[in-house]
């Protein structure tokens, strides 16, 4: 089983709280791209999805195909890789929905979750999820580290 801890630079943490609160009243998407020292991951970049497809209703959202392709592209070139993704809850809190867990398709990496509302106040959290089968599949609670930004080593 992976690190249950996911760093993240503050640049990109950024970066996921301005769209969710962008988004707001709707849901945004995105991937968490970085790499691993030392069996700990560490987000560099968060990339927003701008395709993202709709699913039952007008708020909620999921990462398109060819986007998702790009996103690992563009991973790719950087030396990098998708380490987990990230998504809104506009007005609900940061707790994995039952429509979160049937939409996860990429097991034992991160999902951060940031509940965000009108006055677009957040918060956030992040879980691993495991399991191969949608009867297997759980999100476990995982601690996230913001840090300080600094010069990114390949």
């Amino acid at each position: 089983m992976r690190c249950k801890l996911l760093k993240i630079d503050e640049s990109a943490y950024r970066k996921v709280i301005q769209q969710a609160q962008s988004a707001w009243p709707l849901e945004c998407c995105g991937a968490l791209v970085g790499t691993s020292s030392e069996g700990v991951p560490h987000v560099w970049e968060a990339l927003p999805a701008t395709a993202a497809e709709t699913l039952a209703g007008p708020r909620e959202f999921r990462i398109s195909a060819g986007e998702l392709v790009g996103f690992q592209a563009q991973a790719s070139r950087s030396r990098h890789e998708i380490l987990g993704f990230f998504h809104s809850h506009p007005d609900a809190p940061p707790t994995p929905s039952q429509a979160d867990l049937e939409g996860a398709m990429w097991t034992d990496c991160f999902t951060l979750i940031v509940a965000v509302d009108a006055h677009g106040s957040v918060q956030t959290r992040v879980y691993l999820l495991t399991g191969n089968a949608l009867a297997t599949r759980a999100f476990l609670p995982a601690r996230l580290e913001i840090v300080a930004l600094r010069e990114q080593t390949s």
